[in-house]
């Protein structure tokens, strides 16, 4: 399966949808896969795409893909080995930069282009959720351990309770108990 079909999954899960417009924990004004409407860049996109309203999950698939195609311009101008990079972190680069461009910042860009997965997922883990909410921190696992293979980097035992400390945050207990879960498991392949 091309990578660029895993992202989309990947996205769907992570981002949900709506139909409807909400604010984000930020206040910004956001619809379909988490396209944040107050984003001079996503009225751009969507003017490029024919895209007036999102409305349909079709409609925010076109919107999300339109998005992922620019977001990939703009790593490949920080990350210029992109294409060689395997599909999995390929995937992983591209779900941080569609969540927040700053994700790939100066620091990660660097480990990434030195071919240093083990310190980019500690990156992406550790540093990528500024806000430390359990939410995000879940993302961050799973984008972790897609660039080292399934499993998340080695961690001291701080940064494991950091954490869990934010899985602690998520509201809904069954959701809660799923990523201390994943976590569990995801370090177990270490």
């Amino acid at each position: 399966m091309p990578y660029k079909d895993d992202l989309k999954k990947f996205l769907m899960e992570q981002e949900g949808f709506s139909d409807t417009s909400y604010l984000d924990h930020k206040g910004n004004e956001t619809v379909g896969y988490g396209a944040n409407l107050d984003s001079p860049g996503t009225k751009t996109v969507m003017a490029k795409a024919g895209i007036d309203k999102v409305d349909s999950p079709e409609t925010a698939t076109k919107l999300m893909e339109a998005q992922v195609k620019e977001k990939e311009r703009i790593i490949k101008s920080r990350i210029p080995q992109f294409d060689t990079l395997p599909a999995e972190q390929k995937t992983a680069a591209l779900s941080l930069m569609y969540n927040s461009p700053k994700l790939i910042g100066p620091r990660l860009s660097e480990l990434i282009n030195q071919g240093n997965s083990e310190e980019a997922a500690k990156e992406i883990l550790l540093r990528s959720n500024k806000e430390q909410m359990g939410g995000v921190t879940k993302r961050r696992m799973e984008e972790a351990a897609m660039f080292t293979g399934g499993k998340l980097p080695a961690i001291t035992p701080e940064e494991q309770d950091l954490l869990e400390t934010q899985i602690k945050s998520i509201e809904n207990p069954h959701e809660r108990e799923r990523v201390f879960l994943r976590l569990r498991q995801l370090l177990a392949n270490n």
